[in-house]
């Protein structure tokens, strides 16, 4: 079980950290909610969570989701950055104990031909979410053996340089459930570069990033409309 969920956050990350090979990006940020259900072999409903999180990315490519505390703190208890402007790498971040752990994956590149079919704009299905206009494409999982599996949809925003507003995927566990995620970025400001303390692992940077909010947004309402 504990592999299984090892593979479900890669998956995560492939998704919501993709391409980062371009040489420039436009810096966004934004607060995205979470709802990750567990669901058993049988159909039943065993676990079900929301979140709110903080999202940055910088024209590096490099991103940063901050998963808030649900204690009216208005504080980010931890984080997951993939540092693909700087390291390479991916790291967690626990702001309460002020911990950084090198997870020794690192970033690969994405380009939004990962994610677009070869007839992207020509036929594909487009939405608009939270404001945003969005094509629709499906969402994978990236195997160990190179080949992907379908798990869902993600809404993707062009003028993001494909930025995934919105994710809802399935996947499969090894005892026959399965788990349920869904996700929406909302409050999305483009083109103002995330503060750079933000991407650093460094006590102080750590410590500091506690207190930073997206751009555009009103500390005392991160994620309200």
């Amino acid at each position: 079980m504990r592999a299984y969920w090892r593979a479900v956050v890669l998956a995560v990350m492939v998704v919501f950290f993709c391409g980062a090979a371009l040489a420039q990006w436009m810096p966004v940020s934004g607060a995205q909610t979470s709802t990750v259900e567990t669901i058993s072999s049988s159909g039943k409903l065993i676990n079900h969570q929301e979140s709110t999180e903080r999202y940055f990315r910088r024209s590096s490519g490099s991103v940063l989701i901050q998963k808030m505390a649900n204690d009216g703190s208005n504080l980010p208890k931890s984080a997951t950055l993939l540092d693909n402007g700087n390291t390479g790498k991916s790291y967690s971040i626990n702001y309460e104990t002020g911990a950084v752990v090198d997870k020794h994956r690192p970033a690969r590149p994405y380009t939004s031909s990962d994610l677009l079919p070869a007839s992207a704009g020509s036929g594909l299905q487009q939405e608009t979410v939270n404001g945003v206009p969005c094509v629709v494409v499906p969402s994978y999982r990236m195997n160990p053996d190179g080949t992907k599996t379908l798990l869902g949809r993600a809404w993707l925003a062009p003028q993001y340089n494909y930025l995934m507003i919105k994710e809802d995927s399935i996947h499969p566990s090894s005892n026959g459930g399965a788990v349920h995620i869904h996700k929406e970025l909302h409050d999305i400001t483009g083109g103002i570069e995330p503060d750079a303390a933000l991407f650093k692992v460094d006590a102080t940077s750590v410590k500091r990033a506690r207190t930073i909010t997206p751009a555009g947004n009103k500390p005392q309402a991160i994620g309200g409309k």
